[in-house]
């Protein structure tokens, strides 16, 4: 990022992303934990959901969302489940979700959840 004036971080949860932005053109979700992190410092599947939501509601017109999800550990294949649960409800039209996952990995590879407004 060259004009990093531009950029502003915010520590706290994710869930709480609509008290400081009211427009959004573009999130990028990629949950689980940090590499080389503590593996015992994860999202969570109830904030991930709420948050996604939330950015939804603040997404401008054409505004898109990409979720990364890892779902090879504990928190990762609840936020995996919620996440199958949760996005076929989002109506048609008004959203987009696209799902693009490796078919020839092994080991619980990364998928991506790209979804755009209507």
């Amino acid at each position: 990022c060259k004009d990093k004036q531009n950029i502003e971080y915010i520590l706290d949860s994710h869930a709480n992303i609509d008290q400081y932005v009211d427009r959004i053109d573009c999130a990028v979700f990629n949950l689980g934990y940090l590499p080389k992190g503590n593996k015992e410092i994860t999202t969570k599947a109830d904030t991930t959901i709420e948050a996604i939501k939330k950015t939804m509601k603040l997404l401008s017109k054409t505004g898109i969302i990409s979720i990364m999800v890892y779902e090879g550990h504990f928190e990762g294949a609840r936020e995996a489940e919620k996440l199958k649960e949760e996005l076929p409800k989002i109506n048609q039209k008004e959203f987009d979700i696209v799902k693009y996952e490796f078919v020839n990995q092994i080991n619980s590879p990364p998928y991506l959840y790209l979804i755009q407004k209507r």
